[in-house]
């Protein structure tokens, strides 16, 4: 039997699956990884229960800024029952971005505004690092957050690597 997978940068050019080995089977098994991260947070943050009601706000992390990293980091908040995160656990990210995102999530606080009741409440935060306009020495920040569980780091492009 062979089975055939279009690749979307050579539309119209298809692979033999028996040709291509494990290669083939491997990007299989990465996109159906990334599908499965995106549906448990999409149902996570469809049943979430808990909204914010102390934000922290965090800057953008100066390394990753003079290395012009940007991307989202998911993160998944456990609470305890007066909505304090008890342990913050990094989804998905840049790995220079975790430990600030965890650190930060670490000092918020929820409460309740569903009336599901659960063993251990979960809140699943998405912290966006965004990079934008010119390259510039200054490093203004700005956090936004796009209740319930979007937060957003725009700052400006380094000019300089400086630590």
């Amino acid at each position: 039997m062979v089975y055939r997978v279009n690749v979307a940068r050579n539309v119209g050019r298809f692979y033999d699956r028996q040709a291509e080995g494990l290669r083939s089977a491997s990007c299989i098994l990465v996109g159906m990884k990334m599908l499965l991260t995106f549906l448990i947070c999409a149902v996570s943050v469809l049943a979430q229960d808990w909204t914010p009601k102390h934000i922290v706000i965090t800057d953008y992390v100066p390394l990753a800024r003079a290395a012009r990293i940007a991307g989202d980091v998911v993160i998944q908040c456990f609470l305890d029952s007066d909505g304090s995160v008890i342990r913050a656990l990094v989804v998905s990210g840049h790995p220079l971005l975790h430990e600030q995102v965890r650190q930060n999530a670490l000092l918020w606080k929820f409460e309740k505004t569903g009336s599901t009741v659960t063993s251990e409440p979960t809140v699943i935060l998405r912290y966006q690092y965004r990079l934008e306009g010119k390259p510039q020495e200054r490093a203004d920040t700005v956090f936004v957050v796009d209740l319930p569980n979007t937060i957003q780091i725009i700052a400006h492009i380094s000019s300089a690597v400086s630590f």
